[in-house]
C-alpha cells in the first residue's frame, strides 16, 4: 500500500534486517559493520542479535516461516544451512507448533 506521495506504508513493521541496521547506524555495508572494531561494538553486536531475535520468532508464523529460516541460514553464524540434529529438532518444534495453531483456528 502506498501514500498520497507513492511512498510505502506499512500495516506492520517491515521485518528487522541486517542491512538496515547497518544503513541506520551509518556503515556503508553489513561487512563493514560485522568489522567494526570501535568502542561501540559490543552495543552493536547486541543489536545484531535482537536482529537475529526478531527474526526467530517470525519461525512460528507459518507466513513467515521460510524466509526467516533463509535469512537466519544466510545472515547469522551458528544456522547452518545443512540440516543437523538440532535444525530438524527446530522443524519438528515449529511444524509441531504451527499444527496445534492451525488446529486451534479451525477448532
Amino acid at each position: 500500500m502506498t501514500d498520497k506521495n507513492g511512498g510505502y506504508v506499512y500495516d506492520t513493521p517491515p521485518p528487522p534486517n541486517l542491512s538496515g541496521l547497518a544503513l541506520a547506524l551509518g556503515f556503508n555495508s553489513v561487512k563493514e559493520m560485522l568489522s567494526y572494531k570501535g568502542p561501540l561494538k559490543k552495543q552493536i553486536a547486541c543489536l545484531i542479535t535482537k536482529c537475529e531475535d526478531l527474526i526467530q520468532l517470525r519461525l512460528y508464523d507459518k507466513d513467515t516461516l521460510n524466509g526467516a529460516k533463509f535469512t537466519l541460514t544466510s545472515c547469522f553464524e551458528g544456522w547452518s544451512g545443512k540440516a543437523d540434529e538440532t535444525e530438524k529438532e527446530l522443524d519438528a518444534l515449529v511444524s509441531g507448533l504451527i499444527e496445534e495453531i492451525d488446529n486451534e483456528a479451525i477448532g
